[in-house]
């Protein structure tokens, strides 16, 4: 895995998100195998699942080999390189490159939790000090 770049052309769909969380988190999987799983989010039909899979597959972001009739499915692209993309794409475009303005932005929700701020304090610490 690696090398793909998710730039703004190639910026990937909500479904197409849960369907690489699955390959991601199950491996090798069938068309009808990831439309089971899906379920629980969306219940979409197998022509549907294949379809989205065939664009991704032409985008090399997941790949196939044929076992009988089946078609088996897997990732190209790791998790974290989706999520770095995404969050760049985010930085560039809603906070014109101010990585300080995002982080005071996620400070500003009200949802945060004693513990996840904590962790935010924990990891502002460790980059203090590696960069030090």
């Amino acid at each position: 895995m690696g090398g793909l770049i998710v730039s703004k052309e190639n910026n990937l769909s909500e479904l197409q998100i849960s369907i690489l969380d699955i390959l991601w988190e199950h491996g090798e999987l069938s068309v009808n195998e990831v439309q089971e799983l899906l379920k629980e989010k969306r219940d979409l039909a197998a022509t549907t699942v294949a379809t989205i899979l065939k664009r991704l597959e032409k985008r090399n972001i997941v790949s196939y080999k044929k076992i009988g009739r089946r078609f088996i499915y897997s990732a190209n692209i790791a998790k974290n390189e989706v999520t770095k993309s995404s969050v760049s794409s985010v930085v560039k475009n809603l906070f014109k490159g101010n990585k300080a303005a995002l982080v005071s932005h996620l400070l500003q929700d009200e949802e945060l939790s004693l513990d996840e701020l904590e962790q935010i304090q924990k990891l502002i610490q460790d980059k203090t000090q590696n960069n030090g």
